[in-house]
């Protein structure tokens, strides 16, 4: 059986919940970002190596290996 909780209960309740849906509003920005440049690196990761490969290449320094920059969407 539940008990009745006072007006003042509820409100603590409420301010508490708009505090954690906030915080995690917040974390899922912050990944929302990490995810867009993490995929946009695998796009250009995936474009190098597909140059290397039109290049012949066996191999390639990922840092060092300048290809011209595709368009990303």
């Amino acid at each position: 059986m539940r008990s009745v909780m006072s007006i003042e209960w509820h409100e603590e309740s409420l301010k508490n919940q708009k505090f954690y849906y906030n915080a995690l509003f917040f974390e899922t920005q912050i990944m929302l970002k990490r995810l867009s440049t993490l995929q946009q690196e695998n796009d250009f990761y995936e474009y190098q190596i597909t140059e290397a490969k039109k290049l012949g290449k066996v191999g390639f320094d990922s840092y060092k290996f300048k290809v011209k920059k595709k368009e990303v969407k």
